[in-house]
């Protein structure tokens, strides 16, 4: 319920927005138009989609789980775009109707109220259009970035290493990731529940154990997942199985860990 959040200041803003755009248009101009209306069912809907997500992290999740994902302001984007959307389309509406000739067919350079006002909505069109643009390729770049980036994340390496299971499965799966603050925020934990589709993920990214500790840690699991390198796993193992690991799906067998080339685990298997 903060009011530091985007979307709390964004649908602030929409209000503000719709109660100056009713002024201008219903109290300046004198056109009756159902601004006030639009607004209330915009505030509807957004309030309703509030309650919905707090519903489903109060309902469904932990509180640990839930401060995890931390997912709010993402949902909430989707709902605040909409409205923003939606105002958008009311303004155009309200503009049309406020024209001076209410009929499309007949409107022509001479149809403004005055010069004054033709200029000032010639020029608004020029400039909204240059920002509109600037504001497109903007957003084009920043996808294109994200997406350039998105590759080296976990969750795009993890998908090439394993298949992603729909089928909930007790299967004790061990996943190894080299950056310790994704193991302490439980971020690799989640991941690897929700992909694997398992209540037994361990994810681990410290071996500071012996080759004898570390291969009785390794038999403790049916499979090991390293979607990045890490050099200390591959050293234990290398000691402790006499094989070299680098990334991939593997499954622990009574003779060290072998690779899955199909990248999928067996269900029905230990």
């Amino acid at each position: 319920m903060s009011w530091q959040t985007m979307s709390t200041r964004e649908w602030v803003l929409i209000n503000v927005y719709g109660l100056l755009l009713f002024i201008e248009v219903n109290l300046i101009l004198k056109k009756k138009q159902p601004i006030l209306r639009t607004v209330f069912g915009l505030d509807i809907m957004i309030g309703l989609f509030y309650l919905s997500l707090y519903g489903t992290y109060a309902m469904t999740m932990t509180k640990k789980e839930a401060m995890s994902l931390n997912g709010f302001e993402r949902y909430m984007s989707t709902v605040i775009i909409i409205a923003i959307l939606s105002m958008g389309a009311l303004t155009a509406v309200v503009i049309d109707r406020c024209y001076v000739e209410q009929n499309i067919e007949k409107r022509d350079f001479k149809s403004y109220k005055s010069i004054f006002t033709k200029n000032i909505y010639q020029m608004s069109s020029l400039v909204l259009l240059v920002f509109s643009i600037i504001a497109m390729l903007s957003e084009t770049n920043g996808l294109a970035y994200n997406t350039r980036m998105a590759r080296k994340e976990l969750p795009v390496k993890l998908a090439k290493m394993a298949k992603e299971e729909t089928q909930l499965n007790h299967k004790k799966i061990l996943l190894v990731d080299a950056e310790t603050g994704n193991v302490n925020d439980d971020y690799d934990y989640y991941l690897g529940r929700y992909w694997f589709f398992s209540d037994h993920v361990t994810a681990r990214a410290a071996f500071d154990m012996s080759a004898d500790d570390f291969k009785n840690y390794v038999y403790r699991y049916d499979y090991v997942v390293l979607p990045v390198k890490h050099q200390t796993f591959s050293a234990l193992t290398k000691q402790a199985f006499q094989e070299k690991v680098a990334t991939g799906l593997y499954q622990v067998t009574a003779g060290g860990l072998e690779k899955v080339k199909n990248r999928e685990i067996e269900l029905n298997s230990r």
